[in-house]
Parts: C-alpha cells; sequence; structure tokens
C-alpha cells in the first residue's frame, strides 16, 4: 500500500507507488504531508491517499495541486462569506502578482518560507506595472492572501504545514492621510452647488453632509428621510449600502462597518438648510410623477419616489470628474472623511468625541490620525506652559540658590 514516516509536530510523510512515467516507463512515488496526531490515522490517510493514486484521481494528486490551483481553489472556497468588494481586491491581487510568478506553477507540497521570501523580493524590485516596484504595504498584502490559501491548504489536508507562517514579508507603514485644504473643500463645494440644474442640489447636498459628518459613502447613500431631523438637526446612521454577491446589484444591510458607525449626529444650521431645499425638491419631483416619498424614502437618490439608492462607486466616479474638471488633483472622495477627522482633530476635540461622529473607534482614530492628535498634544503643553508661567519652576534669583528656602 505504501508507508508512514514521522516528520514531527504531528505531520506525517505518505509514500505510495504512483503509475509509470509514460515516457520512460519507471515506477514513480507519489508523496504527501498530512496532519496527524497518531500512527494510526497516518495510517488511514495512507489508505485513502493509496486508493486515489491506484485510481488514478490526479485530481487529488499533490504532484498536480500546484499554488495557482490552490489560490483558485480557496477563493472559490472562501467568496461566498467575503464581500463582493473584498473578493474582486482578493482576485485582482491573485491575477497580478501570484498568477504570473514562479511559485504559481509549484506544487503546492513543494513551496517553502523561501520560495515565497523571494517572491516577495521580486515584486518589491519590479512587480509593478512597466516594471516598477510594488509599495511594501501591497506586497504586504500578498503574503496575507498567500497565508490564507496555504492554511485552507492545510486544513483540507493538502499539505503539512503552512510555509507562509516562516516567510519573512516586508513591513508596511500606514500612510498618512493627505486631508484637502480648507480652500480646496470649500472649491468643490461651490462648483458642486454652481452646477446643480433647475434646483436639484442633490448633488452639493451629499457633498455638503459627507464634509459636515465625515461619513462614509455607502452610510451617506443609505441615508433615509426618516432617519434626518431638520427641526432637531440630527441625522442618525444605521446602514450602508454595498455590491451585493455577485458585484453586479446593490444591498442595504442595517448595520455600518461596526456597531460604532452607528448613532445620531447633530448637523450645524447651513447643512440643515442644504437638506431642507432638497427635501423640498424631492417631494416636487415625486408629485410630478404622481408619487410619494414613503417612510423608507433615501435622501439620496435619482427615483421620482426616491425608493433606490444612489450607487456608491458612482458618487466616486462623479467625484473625481468634479475634480478633474477643477484641475484638483490627487483628492479622493475618502479624503473628504479625513478632512472632516483632522479638522476636528485640530480644532482640540477629544479623540473620543471625534471617533464617534466620523464612525471609528478610538484606536483607530488614533493610529490613523496620530501626527495630527501629536500635534495637537504639542499645543496644548505649550498652552499651559504660558497659563502657568514660572510659577513652581525653582528658577533661581540673583544671588540665590536653586530650591533654598528664604522663610
Amino acid at each position: 500500500m505504501g508507508s508512514v514516516a514521522e516528520r514531527g509536530s504531528g505531520h506525517w510523510r505518505l509514500v505510495v507507488e504512483g503509475p509509470p512515467d509514460p515516457l520512460t516507463g519507471r515506477r514513480r512515488q507519489v508523496t504527501r504531508t498530512v496532519a496527524a496526531t497518531t500512527r494510526r490515522e497516518a495510517m488511514d490517510a495512507l489508505a485513502v491517499f493509496s486508493g486515489e493514486v491506484r485510481r488514478g484521481d490526479r485530481r487529488s494528486s499533490p504532484a498536480t495541486r500546484t499554488v495557482g490551483h490552490a489560490c483558485k481553489e480557496w477563493l472559490a472556497h472562501a467568496s461566498p462569506g467575503l464581500s463582493p468588494n473584498t473578493a474582486s481586491e482578493l482576485a485582482g491581487s491573485l491575477e497580478r502578482y501570484v498568477y504570473p510568478s514562479a511559485v504559481a506553477k509549484r506544487p503546492v507540497n513543494r513551496v517553502s518560507a523561501e520560495d515565497l521570501d523571494r517572491l516577495y523580493d521580486e515584486l518589491l524590485r519590479r512587480g509593478g506595472r512597466s516594471g516598477t516596484g510594488l509599495a511594501p504595504g501591497t506586497v504586504r498584502k500578498v503574503h496575507v492572501v498567500l497565508s490564507l490559501v496555504f492554511a485552507q491548504a492545510v486544513r483540507w489536508g493538502w499539505i503539512g504545514k503552512n510555509p507562509a507562517e516562516h516567510a519573512s514579508p516586508p513591513k508596511a507603514r500606514a500612510p498618512e492621510p493627505s486631508p484637502p485644504e480648507v480652500s480646496i473643500v470649500r472649491q468643490i463645494l461651490d462648483e458642486a452647488d454652481a452646477t446643480s440644474i433647475d434646483g436639484d442640489r442633490r448633488w452639493s447636498s451629499f457633498l455638503r453632509v459627507a464634509v459636515a459628518t465625515g461619513r462614509r459613502r455607502g452610510e451617506l447613500c443609505g441615508l433615509r428621510w426618516s432617519e434626518v431631523d431638520l427641526d432637531k438637526a440630527t441625522v442618525s446612521i444605521f446602514r450602508v449600502v454595498k455590491l451585493d454577491r455577485t458585484g453586479a446589484g446593490l444591498v442595504v444591510a442595517d448595520f455600518s462597518k461596526s456597531a460604532r458607525a452607528r448613532g445620531t449626529l447633530s448637523l450645524d444650521t447651513d447643512t440643515v438648510s442644504a437638506l431642507r431645499e432638497l427635501r423640498a425638491y424631492q417631494e416636487g419631483i415625486a408629485a410630478l410623477f404622481d408619487a410619494v416619498l414613503g417612510r423608507d424614502a433615501y435622501v439620496f437618490s435619482e427615483e421620482p419616489d426616491a425608493s433606490r439608492p444612489w450607487h456608491p462607486q458612482v458618487v466616486t466616479h462623479r467625484f473625481a470628474r468634479l475634480c478633474r474638471r477643477l484641475g484638483i488633483e490627487g483628492v479622493r472622495l475618502h479624503d473628504l472623511r479625513h478632512f472632516a477627522a483632522t479638522q476636528l482633530l485640530g480644532e482640540g476635540f477629544g479623540v473620543s468625541s471625534v471617533a464617534g461622529r466620523i464612525g471609528n473607534s478610538p484606536a483607530v482614530l488614533l493610529g490613523v490620525y496620530a501626527h495630527w492628535v501629536s500635534a495637537k498634544d504639542a499645543d496644548q503643553a505649550t498652552h499651559m506652559g504660558e497659563l502657568l508661567g514660572g510659577a513652581g519652576s525653582r528658577t533661581p534669583g540673583i544671588g540665590g540658590s536653586a530650591g533654598v528656602n528664604d522663610a
């Protein structure tokens, strides 16, 4: 039937006599490493493996399972549990950086940590477009994907250990956000308002609310009129609009990115005025089509009855076109969120209150905006020093000694 040999740490190497080579006629040995706690379990695995080889089940043979094959099998297995955006991003990373590599063609049970490190080094040198090197953060994402692939291969019994656990991906430093200047944000808002046609200020109102609250595009797209209280000048965030599993349609989920993203936010007077105008405009459009704005009507919608929200990606593309028209480079829609956070932190508002407003945890906020928090802390130290002056500093006077009590 074959043989087993213990490799340590609960891993066993199975060896089975395989079919002859079609060219030379020589018999070949087929091997597999499995996880087993006892020799009895290893022998049971050997029996299964021997049967697969005897039946010519090449799909189950380790020699035919390449890393590329493992990546595709893992992605098909994991995708139902991932958001369409995440699944698309992972698939793109594999397509661009893993499948074209030599590692992708190697049997999954013949890949070492050294092989992965060589792949990472190659990507750092010339893995990008036009032969340019990739950023360390991008290479690290490749490592994360491969770690998941090999971990699944271990669970499936294809390999005995995960080579990515001992690989050395480059360390990636989180990039500091680059929020636009106040003048740029005002220019964007003015342009959106100036290009409104026939009183349709949906676009300018969307951008106004985005800047005022610092909220994500999907959360604003999911906002309903029942969650806007114009008299109390508040807006409540309870849901998010995102792509469905197919990546083609939309789904409105009654939760945000985290529980902390839910909450009721106060609005300034000008933002409330913009929303009042928007509400009046939507009611006028609904009346023209004999429609009614129901309780679930969306604040930002193209439908006469506002029954369907804006598509988040359409919002992003429209913002990019606006910036190109103004000749503004390097500003994304998400940077309006960075703008709101850094402006509030810069004005001395507490980390917890700012985190609650934009829908982040204080820990995440500190990690992303550490530069602004540190700068404000230095300002606070200077302020306290000016407030206290030289009191209690034990500064020696003329002819005196430091720390001497003259009483």
